[in-house]
């Protein structure tokens, strides 16, 4: 036989062997990823892996994911993954110990495109479309995830394994949403252009065991047939999730089903407790969660607005931002603030009296802008705020507490009175400064009241003058005090200071009783000052 043909036979039969072992290996990774996505429970109508291009894809993805509570369900119609590791879903028996610095690849690249998904609640229904997911840098040991999932989902070692992952970076592209509920009136729609991981997600380290992330959106957008709104960009620093044991804890809490831990441990079942206990729960979760640490380090906003629509005119509310911080200083001492920037208020010009009113002391509406600072450990809480209504008025305040804030700070909401009433009477009053300085917000003030009276502000004003003679009469000095000052603002509105004067601590219990059973006795001072023009000044502006 001719040597070429039979050397051209060996070639044909080794590449059709090479091709048929490729295509064994190919088909077996593709099996394991149908388990795979078994487990979620999820199915694809076409699962290919290529070898050679090391790339999986899947098309016509529909998923429904199990839960008695909760009914959530969708499609995806191509999913590809590039730099597909697939060795990383398998578990070995002698699977080495985690290391941040050693998580295997799952893959370089996925995109996912084309989600359709919709989530029902009770009678809240959410419809969402999204045009695509972008995933760079996926590091995670996939296997035991999947094992933990399949063996031991919704306990503390899933969601430790879960937060066991590194993402550099993750993009949701064009987010369109439909959310309908028997308490809404009409469907509300939202549009979200993106939302993004920052600075992705690092994997956590030594005792470490959730990493912070960073994260914004922008570009959002919603409506529905009474009001519509945009906000540019929300942006939150450093988030932190809950443990995975607190995160077990709260996952429990909102399972219909679920046991917050075994009767033989003398708990409670989840399912026999009312919403405000649930709540509780939850709260208790978080606080020990942040006991030490802090849930973000910044919030952000950028850019709102909202417009109500009305039967002939709308109202347009504007915010150019608000942003909230917290860092912990000299250890223990949590810093916080809060500062709103300028948000206005633009009424319509016809319409209501009240809108008239207005326009004439704020003729493009309204102003407000408030800036907010607090500094706090388990021992006292200070606090200076500032809020501006520009062209209006201005208000400035200092308080200092001392006490066990701590306790006072975790409480919670839907603790019972006599909780809050035990750790009011260990708080105590130290310092307590707040200026006023009016230039036309009061005037303003009462010509509203009037007219909603029916009545003339000039007869308002008499009243009240005649309140603040009768007030002057009284035998305790804050009320001889007060009446003075009502008078004196009423006619020519100015500043009001009003100052905390005892050179003690004083238990803020004892002061609210002393208010209500011997007010003359109470160590508040009170004074004013007359501002430049009269209150008759303020009603004839704008009338001329």
């Amino acid at each position: 036989m001719n040597k070429k043909y039979i050397v051209g036979g060996f070639i044909f039969w080794a590449g059709l062997s090479g091709y048929m072992g490729l295509r064994i290996l190919e088909s077996y990774t593709e099996d394991a990823v149908f388990a795979a996505l078994s487990a979620v429970p999820a199915q694809a109508q076409e699962i290919r892996y290529s070898f050679l291009r090391n790339t999986l894809s899947l098309k016509g993805v529909e998923y429904e994911l199990p839960d008695k509570s909760v009914m959530h369900k969708g499609s995806i119609e191509k999913v590809e993954v590039k730099g597909f590791n697939r060795k990383c879903m398998f578990v070995k028996p002698d699977m080495p110990a985690y290391d941040a610095d050693a998580l295997p690849v799952v893959a370089e690249s996925i995109s996912l495109e084309g989600i359709v998904d919709n989530i029902h609640v009770g009678q809240t229904r959410i419809e969402q479309k999204i045009a695509d997911v972008q995933v760079r840098g996926w590091y995670q040991r996939l296997g035991m995830l999947l094992d933990q999932r399949s063996q031991h989902g919704g306990e503390a070692s899933y969601y430790e394994e879960l937060y066991r992952c590194r993402l550099d970076g993750l993009d949701i592209n064009n987010v369109y949403a439909v959310v309908s509920d028997p308490a809404l009136p009409v469907a509300m729609t939202v549009n979200v252009e993106k939302l993004a991981l920052a600075d992705g997600v690092r994997a956590p380290r030594g005792k470490e065991k959730v990493p912070p992330v960073s994260l914004y959106v922008s570009g959002i957008r919603f409506s529905n047939r009474t009001y519509s709104g945009a906000l540019q960009r929300m942006d939150i620093r450093n988030l932190l999730l809950p443990d995975p044991e607190n995160m077990a804890k709260i996952v429990r809490l909102f399972r219909d089903s679920g046991v917050g831990s075994d009767k033989a441990d003398g708990q409670n079942d989840v399912v026999s407790m009312s919403p405000e206990e649930r709540i509780g729960a939850v709260q208790a979760a978080l606080r020990e969660t942040y006991d030490k640490r802090l849930p973000y380090s910044l919030i952000g906003c950028q850019g709102a607005s909202i417009t109500v629509k009305g039967p002939q005119s709308s109202v347009v509310l504007s915010l150019n931002g608000i942003t909230g911080r917290l860092s912990m200083e000299s250890g223990e001492k949590v810093r916080s603030s809060a500062e709103l920037s300028k948000l206005h208020i633009a009424l319509p010009r016809e319409g209501d009296k009240i809108y008239a009113v207005i326009a004439r002391y704020a003729p493009n509406g309204p102003t407000l802008s408030v800036k907010v600072e607090s500094l706090m450990d388990d021992r006292e809480y200070v606090a200076t705020s500032r809020y501006v209504v520009e062209g209006l008025g201005e208000l400035e305040s200092e308080i200092v507490l001392v006490g066990d804030m701590a306790s006072f700070s975790g409480t919670s909401v839907f603790a019972p009175d006599d909780a809050y009433l035990d750790l009011m009477r260990n708080l105590r009053l130290k310092k307590l400064v707040v200026d006023y300085k009016d230039s036309g917000l009061l005037p303003m003030a009462l010509e509203l009241v009037a007219w909603r009276e029916v009545q003339n502000p000039e007869d308002l004003q008499a009243q009240l003058i005649a309140a603040g003679d009768e007030l002057s009469q009284l035998p305790d000095k804050l009320f001889q005090d007060l009446g003075s000052i009502l008078k004196e603002q009423v006619t020519t509105p100015g500043d009001i200071r009003m100052t905390f004067t005892s050179e003690k601590e004083e238990p803020v219990m004892d002061l609210v009783n002393t208010l209500f059973m011997e007010p003359g006795s109470v160590p508040l001072r009170f004074s004013s000052t007359p501002g430049a023009k009269t209150l008759t000044d303020y009603l004839q502006m704008g009338k001329e």
